[in-house]
């Protein structure tokens, strides 16, 4: 990603697509762990401009990871939710957490903090996410939920159909008085 050699296919789409297909993918591990996932989501459209792909790829890591860090019978919340020109994505799980002095380390390169050392993995898979997001003009962070467990949250511009368009409309416009 960051060679630039990942092509990014955006289109305008629902955050909720790419959001139940990460969860339907990850089904049959967190059934296997007895963890059970629920999704909580608005009524209205989320609209981002996205890749689908790329964005089920942050939300399967987000949702393994809280997979491998949550108890027996434990559950993890996918909440979806608008906020001002934000489409928001948080992942909450009940699992060990993070230590507060760690929180900002997560996104490294090759960083494992705390339990992860010993759950295995390469450290690559949060520094990813990240640059994903950030390609995606999105941002990233991760907080404690207490009283245990960890809550990533992912945030994204709104686009809004009717108006995203109408700008395009104009910036061609504009484009063709330039060149004329």
């Amino acid at each position: 990603i960051e060679a630039g050699q990942v092509k990014f296919k955006k289109v305008l789409l629902d955050l909720t697509d790419p959001v139940e297909r990460a969860i339907r993918g990850v089904k049959p591990v967190a059934d296997q762990a007895g963890i059970s996932i629920r999704l909580v989501r608005p009524d209205s459209l989320l609209q981002v401009e996205a890749d689908k792909d790329r964005m089920e790829q942050v939300v399967t890591n987000l949702l393994g990871n809280a997979i491998k860090f949550s108890p027996e019978n434990g559950e993890i919340v996918v909440e979806l939710s608008l906020h001002d020109h934000w489409v928001q994505c948080a992942v909450i799980d009940r699992g060990c957490g993070i230590a507060p002095q760690d929180l900002e380390k997560v996104f490294g390169r090759f960083q494992q903090v705390g339990e992860s050392s010993r759950k295995g993995g390469t450290g690559l898979g949060l520094a990813i996410v990240s640059r994903i997001v950030s390609e995606h003009n999105g941002i990233i962070r991760v907080e404690e939920n207490h009283p245990m467990g960890t809550k990533f949250i992912i945030e994204l511009p709104v686009e809004h159909a009717p108006a995203a368009a109408a700008s395009r409309e104009v910036q061609k416009d504009l484009a063709k008085k330039d060149t004329a």
